[in-house]
């Protein structure tokens, strides 16, 4: 989002699951971020939709100015707004709402920060006195996550099985997943070589933003050729990690094995034994935490 545009949030409130918990007034809330504080937000309850009932979870939309990273906010329990009495008339002066949460949502970069409150907030006749509320709990959306990635090289080997007619004319594709995001469909092609022959190890060499840990491998062939039956045996995915002016070194991070050729398979991760590092020259590391890949046919 525009450091200094609008941004669309989404607001949850979670009124307390207690006797009397509920409302019928209305509420207010200002998002006070890094980059600033938001417009007021005005949570209006009407007859023909009442807000704020005891256990409910009420969700709004407000287009406000970017605050940037959420740092708290400011929630006061009106009796008007805008000159807007609350519902039947005269507002409950001396009712109290409990609110059990707040969760913020920003709609552009899926950033979301929940705020405990847990707390009756009784009525006030002006924002002036709203209570702040400081961030419990942050989640980063993808789109934060992914601009503090840096780029890492992956070598993938893929060894085809020794058995008679293991080898495939076919074109090759693969696609990485991890807890980052994926690859995009990659060919896995190399000129003035013949791929994926029996008894054959084919290395790649891909550099992608940081996908995190790996979650599983989808890869297949498009059936072409004259003979495009593959055996695969089993691939292994390996990261570069080099310290500064260090040589670079192979990182063990996954291996798959399947059992027949089916066109297509999808390889799923399972958590193995962390290895203990071992030092290299110039300070780097080759010791890492690998992650087993189960071949499954599809």
């Amino acid at each position: 989002a525009d450091r200094s545009g609008s941004v669309e949030y989404e607001v949850t409130v979670r009124t307390g699951d207690k006797q009397n918990a509920s409302t019928r007034n209305h509420a207010y809330l200002q998002l006070v971020g890094n980059l600033g504080t938001s417009d007021p937000m005005y949570m209006v309850n009407k007859m023909s939709e009442r807000l704020f009932k005891r256990g409910d979870t009420n969700v709004f939309k407000f287009t406000s100015k970017n605050v940037g990273k959420l740092e708290s906010i400011r929630l006061a329990h009106l009796d008007r707004v805008d000159g807007t009495l609350a519902l039947a008339g005269d507002p409950d002066k001396s009712a109290s709402w409990h609110v059990y949460d707040v969760t913020v949502r920003n709609l552009a970069n899926q950033d979301k920060f929940v705020l405990l409150v847990n707390q009756w907030l009784d009525v006030k006749a002006s924002p002036n006195d709203a209570l702040t509320v400081p961030v419990s709990k942050v989640e980063e959306g993808l789109l934060s996550t992914m601009k503090t990635l840096t780029n890492v090289k992956y070598k993938v080997e893929i060894y085809t099985s020794s058995e008679k007619g293991a080898g495939t004319d076919a074109n090759v594709y693969m696609t990485l997943y991890g807890s980052h995001g994926d690859s995009g469909q990659r060919r896995l092609k190399k000129s003035f070589r013949d791929l994926f022959e029996r008894g054959r190890m084919d290395d790649f060499v891909f550099e992608l933003l940081d996908l995190g840990d790996l979650q599983k491998i989808v890869i297949g062939h498009d059936n072409a050729n004259l003979k495009p039956g593959w055996l695969l045996d089993r691939i292994e995915v390996s990261t570069v990690v080099a310290a500064a002016l260090a040589p670079r070194q192979r990182q063990p991070q996954a291996r798959l094995a399947p059992r027949q050729d089916r066109g297509q398979y999808c390889c799923c991760c399972c958590p193995c034994p962390t290895t203990t590092p071992t030092s290299s020259p110039a300070g780097s590391s080759t010791g890492s935490r690998s992650v087993l890949l189960l071949l499954l046919p599809l």
